[in-house]
């Protein structure tokens, strides 16, 4: 299964970039195009002229629901139901949610404020840099007694219901039950490409799942 996936993602990377790259502009284009076909159709109301205005339609309406699904992924909200489109919103959460992560200020051990980049960075390094290998004193030393009252700690009741067997609806249950929308994981396949395809990977995925678990300590 894992061979497969390798495999699946370079073919979906590829029509990624064939299909999808600078999905922005591909967007705007479209409407371009929609608009021309528009003006096309009031100037000559011809049926060729009304089927390309209906393709450019369909074409934008397509691209603008993978424009909002990347947004939504990047931006990482989740309330909005399918019905919902505003692209404006998103692009503002992603800009809200660069800004949140760039650190503009950094004050330093002796009170200095600083806004440079490279002072920004050469002083995180820095400061990482005498942090490892330093020992801190405030941590208690965990004794020999310590691990031995932790390795008493037992589930009582719940034991034997952690050690049963994992049940294939019970897998199927919590693949199903992961939400939609969100960032892809580390292995790039959002949680809608296990459930859309589940009757072609499932019974695959529950083996490996399973084999996880065997191999688990």
């Amino acid at each position: 299964m894992y061979q497969r996936l390798r495999n699946i993602k370079a073919r979906l990377k590829r029509l990624n970039r064939e299909c999808y790259s600078e999905i922005h502009e591909k967007v705007k284009q479209a409407k371009v195009e929609l608009a021309k076909a528009q003006s096309e159709v009031m100037e000559r109301p011809a049926s060729s002229f009304f089927q390309a205005e209906q393709r450019c339609m369909v074409q934008l309406l397509e691209l603008q629901r993978v424009e909002e699904s990347f947004l939504k992924q990047k931006s990482r909200q989740q309330w909005l139901n399918g019905r919902d489109s505003n692209s404006r919103f998103f692009h503002s959460v992603v800009k809200t949610r660069q800004s949140k992560n760039t650190i503009k200020q950094l004050v330093t051990d002796l009170g200095e404020v600083l806004e440079d980049i490279k002072e920004i960075v050469r002083e995180a390094l820095q400061f990482y840099k005498n942090l490892l290998g330093t020992q801190n004193m405030q941590l208690k030393r965990v004794t020999v007694e310590t691990l031995r009252q932790l390795l008493k700690l037992h589930l009582g009741d719940v034991s034997g219901d952690m050690s049963s067997l994992v049940t294939v609806g019970e897998i199927k249950k919590v693949v199903m039950s992961m939400k939609k929308g969100k960032a892809p994981e580390p292995d790039g396949y959002p949680a809608e490409f296990f459930q859309e395809h589940w009757d072609l990977i499932g019974a695959e995925f529950t083996k490996l799942f399973k084999i996880s678990l065997q191999l688990a300590p």
